[in-house]
């Protein structure tokens, strides 16, 4: 789906509408296993370039509307200290984006991260 932004137009995976409101989804598959000839690392993902979640956010950040999401499918589950590590290094200016899943909640296999992209502050 594509959105105007102001600016232009960016192309949204998803919408969904619940009890009549629109919400904005982008889903992100994240793996960070050495399995495969992908020796991508967690940190991989938190880049200012074209394929991290950064480029997302920014994304989300200049639609409209109050409900934008991204779904991160990260497997297998990172370490807390990777994660902490990862998330401290999202740029300042998206203080307004936040995690709402916790590892502590999933398997060794899989987390699934729901990040939530809130009014800019």
């Amino acid at each position: 789906m594509s959105q105007p932004t102001g600016i232009g137009r960016k192309q949204i995976d998803f919408g969904i509408t619940l009890d009549g409101v629109l919400h904005y989804c982008e889903i992100k598959a994240l793996c960070i296993s050495q399995a495969l000839g992908t020796p991508r690392n967690l940190l991989f993902y938190f880049r200012e370039d074209h394929v991290g979640l950064i480029k997302d956010f920014r994304k989300l950040t200049v639609i409209d509307g109050a409900n934008k999401w991204i779904i991160g499918f990260v497997y297998p589950r990172p370490a807390i200290d990777d994660w902490q590590k990862a998330i401290s290094t999202i740029p300042a200016d998206l203080n307004h984006v936040s995690c709402v899943t916790r590892l502590e909640d999933y398997p060794g296999h899989l987390f699934i991260s729901l990040w939530r992209i809130g009014l800019r502050q």
